[in-house]
């Protein structure tokens, strides 16, 4: 999961210092946190499989495209937050636009795992979780 992270952020580097901050006919290209509204995700998991969870979540437009799953680890706990990629441009439909992708978990280790899905914001700024305690059995 390290070595997916330091990708991830590899890769958003290049994205960001490839680009020309002074050329404005160009589409901008920004990273979002969205809200997950739905998760189907198979209870037990199978130690050593690659599990499928399917996650779905609203594009606020049709500039917006899937880019990432972000996947924290804490002890037995993933937190899961799904980024989209938009491309400022004229033309864009508003959404929200239902979608879903699918999440490849591979389950290391016997126990409970908890996914916390990411669902939003509070009032305070807090991040709100949907919570899924899933059992691994060999």
């Amino acid at each position: 999961m390290k070595i997916k992270f330091i990708a991830l952020l590899a890769l958003i580097s290049i994205a960001f210092s490839s680009c020309d901050v002074t050329d404005d006919d160009q589409p901008r290209l920004k990273l979002t946190a969205l809200a997950i509204t739905d998760v189907e995700i198979p209870d037990p998991f199978v130690f050593g499989q690659v599990n499928e969870i399917i996650v779905r979540y609203n594009q606020p437009s049709d500039c917006h495209n899937f880019y990432a799953f972000d996947v924290r680890s804490n002890l037995n706990e993933r937190e899961v937050i799904v980024y989209s990629e938009f491309f400022e441009s004229e033309g864009c439909t508003p959404g929200p636009i239902p979608t879903e992708q699918v999440l490849r978990f591979r389950a290391t280790s016997n126990g409970t795992i908890v996914f916390k899905f990411l669902t939003g914001i509070d009032n305070n700024g807090e991040n709100e979780f949907l919570e899924i305690e899933v059992e691994v059995q060999e």
